[in-house]
């Protein structure tokens, strides 16, 4: 099922009707001009109640995780290859991840197709010190409602790989896209829950 036959504005339920995937349901509810209205309760994750806790940590992760908004920025000057992001909220202000460093995309990762989607991977490298993680973005390609070169896209994401303090850090969400590596001056919203569970001794 392409997420593009999901007109704007369905429900919840219709969106499980149409056979969407849970991870095609958090790309819609990330494109949704009022995400409220997939999200009643507002804690960042979309149609719980029409979805399986399995379904539901496929995308979030673990769910007691703290919430995060990620922003990162491109420059021409970058060539989109290095630039910076800013972590916001619970997870950032309690130290489950840092809250500035820069952002690497990793050709060597991209694109990797995979049924019917790309995976794109980006590094992350904390100011402080404290680690690096990567950040992979599952991207539905045409099965977006927006094209990517020109207009916002919605994907979601995950992170894996981290060194440091980010070892055991696990998690993800939902992320809106403006642009692609090729062309300059885009930028990445996400919007998800992170965890970052001590190693046990």
């Amino acid at each position: 099922v392409y997420l593009s036959v999901a007109e704007a504005g369905l429900t919840c339920v219709e969106l499980a009707e149409l056979g969407l995937s849970y991870r095609q349901v958090v790309s819609y509810w990330m494109g949704e001009p009022d995400p409220a209205r997939l999200d009643p309760d507002r804690d960042q994750i979309p149609c719980e109640e029409n979805h399986t806790v399995s379904e539901l940590r496929e995308a979030f992760g673990d769910l007691t995780g703290l919430q995060v908004e990620i922003r990162t920025g491109y420059s021409e000057e970058s060539q989109r290859r290095l630039d910076r992001f800013t972590a916001t909220g619970p997870a950032a202000n309690s130290g489950v991840v840092c809250d500035a460093g820069s952002i690497w995309w990793l050709p060597n990762k991209n694109p990797e197709h995979n049924g019917g989607y790309v995976i794109v991977t980006f590094e992350v490298t904390c100011d402080d010190g404290s680690g690096t993680f990567e950040i992979g973005f599952e991207i539905h390609g045409g099965e977006t409602r927006k094209n990517l070169d020109t207009e916002a896209g919605y994907a979601v994401w995950s992170v894996a790989l981290g060194t440091g303090d980010y070892q055991n850090l696990t998690g993800g969400g939902g992320t809106e896209i403006l642009g692609t590596p090729e062309k300059p001056g885009g930028w990445h919203l996400l919007i998800g829950r992170l965890t970052n569970s001590p190693t046990n001794p």
